[in-house]
């Protein structure tokens, strides 16, 4: 499977119909002062399943970490994969709850099935 999308908002979901809603889409937060808690918020990924991925359970990987690459939060989730699809992108929502520490860039790494996915930058600075 391949990440095709992955991005930060305060909170999402899906439609019956499988297409997705993204509220409040992000890559900077701002703090007064650190450490700063923000209020929790998701990231959302979205791969493309191949035909031999149906009926699997896949096991997906979210570790955060900070400039100096050590982990601040880490979740792990797990997606399954239709028997019978009629499209092949599946979503996967994470929560997200941690400290930031400093201000600086922050790396969320994807891992799908122990294998890396894809990574997204969320920048932390002094507002």
């Amino acid at each position: 499977m391949k990440l095709l999308l992955a991005l930060l908002c305060r909170n999402a979901d899906q439609n019956e119909d499988e297409t997705l809603n993204a509220h409040c889409i992000f890559h900077v937060l701002q703090s007064n002062s650190f450490p700063v808690t923000p209020r929790p918020f998701a990231l959302l990924c979205q791969f493309k399943a191949e035909k031999q991925h149906c009926g699997e359970t896949l096991q997906v990987l979210v570790t955060l970490r900070d400039e100096r690459g050590e982990s601040v939060f880490e979740r792990e989730k797990e997606i399954d994969v239709p028997r019978e699809m009629w499209t092949p992108v599946i979503s996967a929502f994470v929560a997200v709850g941690c400290e930031f520490a400093r201000a600086g860039t922050y790396t969320f790494e994807i891992e799908l099935d122990g294998e890396a996915a894809g990574k997204i930058e969320l920048e932390v600075s002094r507002s």
